[in-house]
């Protein structure tokens, strides 16, 4: 779960920072300055997706320390 969740985050990130800077190499412009609301929107959908993980990275923790205490 936790590779999927993190490969989703990076892929979005790295298509938030195109969008935001563009790419001269591949010859892709930045498209921020024009539509704005989409780069917010972007952003607080990436904030949102770090939080996510940052949040199942404390469940498995809690869930690790736990099954430590079962004794069979």
């Amino acid at each position: 779960m936790m590779s999927l969740i993190l490969s989703g985050v990076a892929a979005g990130t790295a298509i938030g920072f195109v969008g935001r800077y563009g790419n001269s190499h591949a010859g892709w412009s930045e498209i921020c300055d024009r539509l704005k609301k989409y780069c917010d929107k972007v952003t607080a959908s990436m904030v949102l997706s770090y939080l996510s993980v940052i949040c199942l990275v404390v469940l498995t923790v809690i869930s690790a320390s736990k099954s430590r205490q079962i004794m069979v």
